[in-house]
């Protein structure tokens, strides 16, 4: 082949670029841009002026390229929470800022966060994907656990008071993006919205675990 090969990714300890990484960089704009029904291993094959079966030696199909996509979007939430710790050293602050970017990626990032979150990709939880976002969960799940820690909250109850704090953001975001939420007869302002729901769990947090 003497067509230049385009190089869009990430370089290898080489300084060359990765066909694999390429691939998904590529399938994401495809992704964002026209959606997963559009994505096809031999037209990224194509768009990036290699074989049609050059692809096939990286992923199995459709779905594990699909994985990947969603990896890197954890990646990139995971990277975010790694600037809020190294920015926000007071531990409500942190979570605070935490539960924002949640909400504020899922926004950002419509498409890419239903397929991150969605059931499609459940098979690949054990590789990649799950280790991406399990990285990203444990950053949030940490700086939930220290505001705990912080107010008097016993070991046992830090994993469920991470879980409740993530559902809440998760919840608000999914609604939000289902256009469910606030009710179109509402003259509620979303920001708020959000700043309220989170600010309401945070002081929850903070006043301590309730009395027997």
């Amino acid at each position: 082949m003497t067509g230049k090969k385009r190089t869009t990714g990430r370089a290898n300890s080489n300084g060359e670029m990765g066909l694999r990484d390429a691939l998904v960089v590529e399938g994401r704009k495809v992704f964002e841009e026209e959606g997963a029904k559009e994505i096809s291993l031999r037209a990224l094959a194509r768009r990036l002026g290699v074989s049609e079966t050059a692809p096939f030696k990286h992923f199995s199909g459709k779905d594990e390229l699909l994985a990947a996509i969603a990896s890197s979007g954890f990646r990139e939430l995971r990277d975010k929470r790694k600037r809020i710790m190294a920015r926000e050293k007071d531990a409500l602050a942190r979570s605070r800022a935490m539960m924002h970017s949640y909400i504020q990626y899922a926004m950002s990032h419509e498409g890419l966060f239903n397929l991150m979150i969605g059931p499609r990709l459940a098979e690949f939880r054990n590789g990649e994907f799950g280790t991406a976002g399990l990285e990203s969960f444990n950053m949030f799940s940490n700086a939930i656990q220290s505001l705990a820690v912080e107010h008097g909250w016993p070991k046992e109850s830090l994993e469920l008071l991470a879980h409740t704090a993530w559902g809440l953001e998760h919840g608000i975001a999914a609604l939000l993006l289902a256009g469910v939420v606030p009710h179109k007869e509402s003259s509620l302002n979303v920001d708020e919205l959000v700043r309220f729901a989170i600010e309401l769990l945070l002081r929850a947090i903070e006043a301590g675990p309730p009395e027997a």
